[in-house]
């Protein structure tokens, strides 16, 4: 079965939970019963979440709850439900200074961010040096 957005019926569309969230297109103009835009609400309970992604949900909703501890990504696959998260929610990436100014172990994660983001993403070739930068701040 093909991914297909809740709301507009589209199976073109990239979301994290396809069943409970709608398109990145459809995202904007959703919220749930509580007021919250779904992107941000749905997200934490799909699924593609770690400590160091519920880190960031947590303090950038300001939300209670569905964090135990905070935590910073000690390997790429780590990262990469960061990046993710991010991906879902890109107005979130001008707010990670916010990280940086909470959790002073984000601070080398946040400075260093696009850099981390361009070595996930070439995948295998750059997960060595992604996993070795963050074993240094860990």
């Amino acid at each position: 079965m093909k991914p297909k957005c809740k709301w507009c019926k589209d199976t073109g569309v990239v979301t994290v939970n396809f069943k409970t969230e709608p398109c990145l297109d459809c995202a904007p103009k959703t919220l749930d019963a509580g007021g919250y835009d779904v992107r941000v609400t749905g997200w934490i309970d799909g699924g593609d979440t770690g400590a160091s992604s519920k880190t960031i949900w947590h303090i950038l909703t300001k939300l209670p709850g569905k964090v135990h501890r905070y935590d910073v990504p000690h390997d790429a696959d780590d990262f990469g439900r960061c990046a993710r998260l991010l991906e879902h929610i890109p107005e979130w990436r001008a707010r990670l200074v916010e990280m940086a100014d909470r959790c002073s172990e984000w601070k080398a994660i946040v400075y260093n961010w696009d850099e981390l983001v361009d070595l996930y993403a070439l995948g295998a070739s750059g997960r060595d040096r992604l996993n070795e930068f963050l074993r240094r701040i860990s």
